[in-house]
């Protein structure tokens, strides 16, 4: 790209044709002009079909490859905290207060209405099944078609961020960010991380990443405190003093570049 940008310089080409813009990635932005119901976006999630879903703070909405549509319950009202695709092909909804919702061959049905929902994850390796974190009732499992409560030794009844992946050990694990900190299960029960660390009790999210050598880390959204990084043995905080933009991260979204970089979600 440097030898065709010199040799055009020298053709007498425009200074505003400049091959190194054009060769970044393209970006679209999506908004309510776009038919999104907010534009606070707390989730994605692809179906069978290729389509993507969106869960918003107005609800949830799918993309047809040109517009979002609204496509929410219809006694649904607020915040659609998570979304979930199954692999039996029904569309799971957490909503902030009202529970949860199954679309199922076109008929909705709803469950547990007196709390409300965080995230959702689908094990395939620890304890399979689906997996709600809730606001009040802690990590409950979908068994036979009901949900059902799985928090024995995970002393938390608020629960932020639920996921599956390979730790830094490379074993494969449950971890949860909850209001009682940072916790997983590699399948012989739950373990809390860092629990003399109380930076850790406002964990709002978890996710894989990778330090500059490669390596996996594991890397926590704390409230109040920035971002947290496991590698196994030790943590390390980032704030504004080191040159994290903010104290107040919510979330962080999945590794996005081949360097493994997390990307967080800030607030305030």
């Amino acid at each position: 790209l440097r030898f065709i940008h010199e040799r055009l310089t020298e053709a007498g080409v425009p200074p505003s044709f400049d091959p190194f813009t054009l060769a970044r990635p393209f970006v679209r932005t999506f908004g309510v002009e776009a038919g999104l119901p907010s534009s606070v976006v707390y989730g994605l999630s692809k179906d069978g079909r290729g389509r993507l879903w969106a869960a918003t703070q107005g609800g949830a909405a799918v993309f047809d490859g040109l517009r979002w549509a609204p496509v929410s319950p219809p006694q649904s009202k607020g915040p659609v905290r998570a979304i979930l695709h199954a692999p039996d092909g029904s569309l799971w909804l957490g909503a902030e207060y009202d529970g949860l919702w199954r679309l199922k061959e076109g008929a909705w049905t709803h469950f547990n209405p007196d709390f409300g929902i965080n995230a959702l994850v689908e094990s395939r390796t620890v304890k399979p099944g689906l997996y709600a974190g809730t606001r009040g009732q802690g990590l409950l499992r979908w068994e036979e078609e009901r949900w059902v409560s799985v928090q024995e030794g995970l002393e938390t009844p608020w629960v932020w961020s639920v996921k599956e992946f390979p730790g830094p050990d490379g074993r494969t694990a449950l971890w949860v960010a909850s209001q009682k900190g940072v916790w997983r299960n590699q399948g012989g029960g739950w373990e809390r991380l860092g629990a003399e660390l109380p930076q850790l009790e406002q964990g709002n999210g978890v996710h894989l990443g990778r330090d500059p050598d490669g390596r996996p880390v594991l890397r926590v959204s704390a409230w109040r405190h920035g971002l947290a990084t496991w590698d196994g043995s030790r943590w390390l905080f980032q704030g504004p003093e080191t040159g994290f933009p903010s104290r107040l991260p919510t979330t962080l979204f999945g590794a996005l570049s081949p360097d493994g970089a997390s990307w967080p979600v800030f607030a305030g």
